[in-house]
């Protein structure tokens, strides 16, 4: 559907050349309004936009110049044109100091007015443009902000989420009333977490204009940094130093989008695999002036000078075609510009890139000690406990890694009913324990997603140490092409998603185990 036509003001107290402009305004395709004096125009001014004003400089109540000061004042996208049959140098350079877009002499050369006209009509015809689709560019940088933001959210949900299965399994089948109380309490936790986790999001998402208000720059850092995990599963893993910062005035969903998106971009700037030597180091400060400093550093490949150059403009980007907007830095000076901050790129081929945020304190603020985390609920030890059915002597040994103390607590507790467990936290200790044990395990069950080396990692060492024995990896990954080679080349035999339940847990990892024991002679 086509536009209105634009809306031109022509002021000059001639009625001839009032007529004559109403033509030529009309043949450049744009809706002629008029007026005969300053007062007139100033009524008219107040009535509508217009994007352009043609006014003569001498008119009986004041001047063209009076007009371009209004103009310009209260009405900065509207163009003023000067036409005077009385030129000055001096006249002439004041208006276009004011702001006049042109100033043209009479008598008149109508085709010129109305090539002069065309051409301010056209230039603000493409400066809409540009800025619609910049917003667009914008808005579509944001959903893809939101994507990301929605699938770490949806695997940092599976963590509790399973945790609170488990404690349901154990409530059902609890032995007594008390036991099953103790049950229902810690998924009840586990239920809180989850409620931070989409809380979290919804901050992170809220779409009205950024309101400035006191904001913990560390909370939003944890925050980004849960919501990229999957931008950082199998490519880098994340190091910390949080030290005590000043609150600063910011839009908390603003910030955590300039937080998620350096974080995502240092992410990928690493290619898949390899995330023990892919370091993101994600530090907060107070610089001597009292500022919050925050830092996210990558020891990736670096940055070209000639990129670094121009590396906040828009549509600028490193990534190959298709794969950014070149507007995330962009936004990202923005908002942190709003803020009344500052960002800067260090960065050199072969050194890597390092991402730095400055933002003033918010008054009478001081460097405060950071929030604690929100893990995983604790369990209590609980009497109950030491009625825990143990598996019998003889059953099969199973070697669990998960890094998450309380779920490998849960995961331990209901697998020894059924195996001889051997808890690990993380891939290092299970390489311990199996080197240690030399390799008497049954079945490996591991969680994918773990600091320096994640499960499909430690499967294929454990394979190149000899182990032949089933492995179950446990995911809260949404895409499954991480796990298609390591199926198809049996490094792994099973990929179970998170949320998973406790019985089609113990079930799988029994029916593995019996099909790999050789058949009864």
């Amino acid at each position: 559907m086509s536009s209105a036509p634009a809306s031109v003001l022509f002021v000059d107290d001639d009625p001839t050349a009032r007529k004559l402009l109403c033509i030529i305004s009309e043949r450049s395709g744009a809706q002629p309004y008029v007026a005969g004096n300053v007062a007139e125009a100033r009524a008219a001014l107040a009535a509508r936009e217009y994007a352009a004003v043609v006014t003569d400089q001498h008119l009986p109540d004041g001047t063209g110049l009076d007009l371009v000061q209004q103009v310009r004042a209260e009405h900065p996208s509207t163009d003023v044109l000067i036409i005077t049959a009385y030129p000055k140098i001096e006249v002439a350079v004041r208006a276009l100091k004011l702001g006049a877009a042109d100033y043209l002499i009479k008598p008149l050369e109508f085709p010129l007015v109305g090539h002069r006209l065309a051409a301010i009509l056209e230039r603000q015809r493409a400066a809409r443009e540009k800025t619609a689709l910049e917003a667009a560019l914008r808005h579509s940088d944001r959903l893809r902000s939101l994507g990301v933001a929605a699938a770490g959210l949806a695997h940092e949900l599976n963590n509790p989420l399973a945790y609170v299965l488990n404690q349901l399994d154990q409530g059902v089948s609890a032995a007594d009333l008390s036991e099953a109380r103790d049950a229902m309490a810690s998924a009840r936790d586990g239920v809180e977490r989850i409620r931070a986790l989409v809380r979290d999001l919804r901050t992170f998402s809220r779409s009205d204009p950024p309101r400035l208000e006191p904001t913990d720059v560390r909370s939003d850092l944890e925050v980004a940094i849960r919501l990229a995990s999957p931008q950082l599963q199998g490519r880098a893993t994340v190091e910390r130093s949080l030290r005590d910062v000043p609150t600063v005035m910011a839009g908390a969903a603003s910030l955590g989008q300039v937080f998620l998106n350096l974080i995502a971009n240092a992410a990928q700037a690493f290619p898949p695999g390899d995330p023990v030597d892919h370091v993101i180091r994600v530090s907060t400060a107070a610089n001597a002036q009292g500022w919050a400093v925050v830092e996210v550093h990558d020891n990736g490949p670096g940055i070209a000078p000639e990129i670094k150059a121009r590396l906040f403009e828009p549509f600028v980007t490193t990534k190959p075609p298709g794969q950014g907007t070149g507007l995330g830095l962009a936004m990202c000076r923005a908002i942190v510009n709003a803020a009344g901050g500052e960002i800067e790129c260090v960065s050199s081929p072969g050194h890597g890139t390092c991402m730095r945020v400055r933002l003033p304190p918010a008054p009478g603020a001081r460097p405060e000690p950071a929030p604690a985390p929100v893990p995983l609920p604790v369990q209590p030890p609980r009497p109950e406990a030491s009625r825990v059915m143990r598996a019998p002597p003889g059953a099969p040994r199973l070697l669990l890694v998960e890094d998450e103390e309380i779920l490998l607590k849960a995961l331990t507790r209901t697998c020894q009913q059924t195996f001889d467990v051997r808890p690990c936290g993380g891939a290092a200790d299970a390489l311990a324990a199996y080197a240690a044990e030399h390799g008497a395990f049954d079945a490996v069950l591991t969680d994918f997603s773990m600091p320096r080396r994640n499960g499909l990692d430690l499967a294929r060492q454990l394979r190149d140490d000899g182990f032949r024995g089933p492995i179950v990896v446990l995911s809260g990954a949404i895409e499954e092409e991480p796990f298609r080679a390591a199926l198809e080349e049996g490094t792994i035999q099973r990929v179970l998603t998170k949320p998973w339940t406790i019985s089609g847990l113990l079930k799988e990892l029994l029916a593995l185990i019996r099909a790999r024991a050789p058949s009864a002679a």
